[in-house]
């Protein structure tokens, strides 16, 4: 019994990944939502002097035209309840992604 506790666990917890992978799949599917993103998914903010944000950031990224983005030609990743943090490094800011819950409800609210 205690091997099989476990097992129901881990398997509970790979099966709930896979579901919000499919979620975010479905999601970016749909055309509308795509360009709803690449207008309304992100936002830019300075970066903090006061705190550290290194544990918050996903990654770097240059020779991005913020005025133009279109999010499949840019190496970043979406998650589904949580924001993401972007620097341009080139830019020196911030690029903040909206989690695609946020998203979802900023569309059914229109």
């Amino acid at each position: 019994m205690k091997i099989i506790l476990p097992f129901f666990l881990i398997i509970s917890f790979v099966s709930f990944g896979q579901d919000i992978d499919n979620q975010i799949i479905d999601f970016f599917k749909k055309k509308e939502n795509q360009l709803f993103v690449n207008t309304h998914g992100y936002y830019f903010i300075d970066v903090p002097n006061e705190k550290s944000y290194n544990n918050r950031v996903s990654g770097s990224l240059s020779n991005i035209d913020t005025s133009n983005l279109d999010f499949k030609n840019i190496d970043v990743q979406f998650d589904y309840d949580q924001y993401k943090y972007y620097l341009l490094s080139d830019l020196n800011i911030l690029m903040v992604l909206k989690s695609i819950k946020h998203l979802k409800e900023e569309i059914d609210s229109k």
